[in-house]
């Protein structure tokens, strides 16, 4: 999968698609670690209403672009590191 795309559904081209996963619990990191499958057994395509083979697009529109860049951090938290604020010579 690639840093920037969407999937679509090839059919009707629209991103309102699903794919089947499994999830995992992970004691290690207390959260749910999920698996897609690959083999595509369920896809469904809710503009379509039905089953659907995905496909996965680069992202080219720019309110998609600008979606994805508002949720990526740019900088770590200064709250992280307490002494991020702090100058030593």
């Amino acid at each position: 999968m690639s840093a920037n795309s969407k999937f679509v559904c090839t059919r009707c081209g629209s991103d309102e698609v699903e794919a089947e996963a499994y999830a995992n619990w992970d004691i290690a990191h207390q959260t749910w670690v999920y698996d897609l499958k690959e083999n595509g057994d369920y896809d469904y395509c809710y503009n379509c209403e039905d089953t659907a083979v995905t496909d996965e697009r680069p992202l080219t529109d720019l309110k998609d672009i600008a979606l994805v860049a508002a949720h990526t951090p740019i900088f770590k938290s200064v709250r992280s590191n307490p002494d991020a604020n702090c100058v030593h010579r």
